[in-house]
């Protein structure tokens, strides 16, 4: 790490408890066991992070096996509003978004299409099981589906478990309200101010001002997006 780039501090939004995790399709360690990849959502220079290791032994290379996408706030708790409406949305119908983090170009060709970074990618498919994904060019496509631990079940007044379905879509929420609370405190309470660009870039209100990438809603190829 560059001696003049501060390190991350941990917080509560590193807690294993509020990470996803799936496992890796068609792969096994050597000890014959599931290899699981895991989803964190971070917030480091006043800017929300969403991350996924995928841990795939053929992914190594590149960049240890991480992904990551850097959104602005705004765009951040507006997917998240949008994640909601989808939850929201009839059963038995696909339903998924995705935020595409693209390369900034300043002088890009007339016509041309932006090229995706990584993509956020949420939905709902037509057993009413709620997804989140973080795709890449090339990468693996891992999708982390909301649903029961192995320790807790709900159960309905007269004793029905509550199904897949409807597990699934309450604990995807739960976990869209912790992260929007924990982010929006994070980014209050540890606050610093940005330091004068020597380029004379500026920022408006699209978001964040970036000299790599941006986030936005973009028509995407469809296989630049998982599912």
């Amino acid at each position: 790490m560059p001696e003049n780039r501060k390190a991350r501090s941990k917080t509560i939004l590193d807690s294993r408890r509020l990470m996803l995790s799936a496992p890796l399709q068609g792969k096994t360690g050597n000890d014959g066991k599931k290899i699981w990849a895991s989803l964190y959502v971070t917030v480091f220079a006043n800017t929300p992070f969403i991350t996924v290791f995928t841990n795939d032994p053929d992914d190594r290379d590149n960049d240890g096996g991480r992904i990551s996408a850097e959104i602005s706030p705004v765009e951040f708790i507006g997917t998240l509003i949008d994640f909601e409406r989808v939850i929201a949305g009839p059963d038995g119908k696909e339903n998924k978004r995705q935020l595409c983090n693209v390369e900034r170009d300043r002088n890009p060709a007339q016509g041309e299409k932006p090229a995706v970074r990584s993509a956020f990618c949420y939905g709902k498919d037509e057993d009413g099981i709620v997804w989140v994904a973080l795709s890449a060019k090339g990468r693996p496509n891992i999708r982390f589906d909301f649903g029961y631990s192995r320790y807790h079940f709900l159960q309905h007044k007269a004793g029905e478990q509550y199904s897949k379905a409807e597990a699934s879509q309450l604990f995807a929420l739960g976990w869209i309200h912790l992260v929007r609370q924990f982010v929006t405190d994070l980014m209050r309470t540890e606050y610093e101010h940005p330091q004068p660009q020597n380029d004379g870039g500026g920022k408006n209100n699209r978001g964040r001002a970036s000299t790599s990438a941006k986030s936005h809603y973009a028509e995407v190829e469809e296989d630049d997006i998982p599912y």
